[in-house]
């Protein structure tokens, strides 16, 4: 082993002429803050949009859901559809298997079946995480969709911050 000097992907290499990314040195720094409501009867399936998101944002691990007691949803997922009620992406792009019946909060890299719990994965681009081959740009919809039928009514929030190059 040796002693070395590295440069992290928000410090430019001083030996470099490349310049940085804008998203890992000084993005912007947007939130989401949603509510929807699940009523009694909802089936499995249903969708919940939450926000749009830019294909080239990079989203916060700490990203949190919280439910009240969601009765009968033993599994939602949380994902990516093309714009305006366009067609699914990847709608288990950021959890899937995520219990709402009962109240809970849980951060992105925390849920079940987390796309975003490892390192590799919290430095993806939006479209990264959607599965896409490459930037389609503009934005994504981020949307909830129950796996099991609801029992019970209650509300879900999404407070989900990403950074975004400027």
């Amino acid at each position: 082993m040796a002693v070395v000097t590295k440069y992290g992907t928000g410090y430019r290499d001083p030996t470099s002429l490349k310049a940085i990314d804008a998203i890992s040195r000084g993005a912007e720094l947007r939130v989401i803050k949603s509510r929807a409501s699940i009523a009694n009867g909802d089936n499995s399936g249903s969708l919940y949009y939450l926000g749009s998101l830019p294909s080239n944002a990079k989203i916060n691990p700490g990203a949190t859901l919280w439910c009240t007691a969601i009765t009968g949803v033993s599994s939602a997922k949380l994902g990516f559809y093309y714009p305006n009620g366009g067609a699914k992406i990847l709608d288990t792009a950021l959890f899937s298997g995520q219990t709402l019946a009962s109240a809970t909060s849980v951060t992105m890299a925390a849920a079940a079946n987390s796309g975003i719990a490892t390192p590799a994965n919290m430095d993806k681009f939006v479209w990264q995480l959607a599965g896409l081959s490459a930037d389609p740009g503009g934005e994504l919809d981020l949307v909830l969709t129950t796996a099991a039928d609801a029992s019970a009514a209650g509300d879900v929030w999404l407070e989900l911050s990403y950074a975004k190059g400027v």
